[in-house]
């Protein structure tokens, strides 16, 4: 039991360092610089969102990456630690 214990909290510490990887990725995004619009001659401003959304959806994306391996991470933690605490 004591190896299954260190395997599976090995395991996590892997899992929780993919996580950091995961949010350390989505932190280096670089928003867009700018966005182009058109003034229309005495009507609205319209502008281009696409590159805004685009990088809203490409946190979304790591962040939701990050979130399960955390989950995971922990998830094999509480395995790892009721395990050794039956086996005691």
């Amino acid at each position: 039991m004591r190896a299954m214990t260190t395997v599976l909290n090995i395991v996590a510490a892997i899992a929780g360092l993919l996580a950091a990887w995961f949010w350390f990725q989505s932190a280096r995004l670089k928003p867009p610089s700018e966005l182009k619009g058109a003034a229309g001659y005495g009507g609205p401003v319209t502008v281009d969102t696409r590159p805004l959304v685009a990088f809203a959806q490409d946190s979304a994306r790591l962040n939701k990456i990050a979130a399960l391996w955390t989950a995971f991470a922990a998830f094999l933690m509480g395995v790892a630690n009721m395990i050794g605490a039956l086996s005691a």
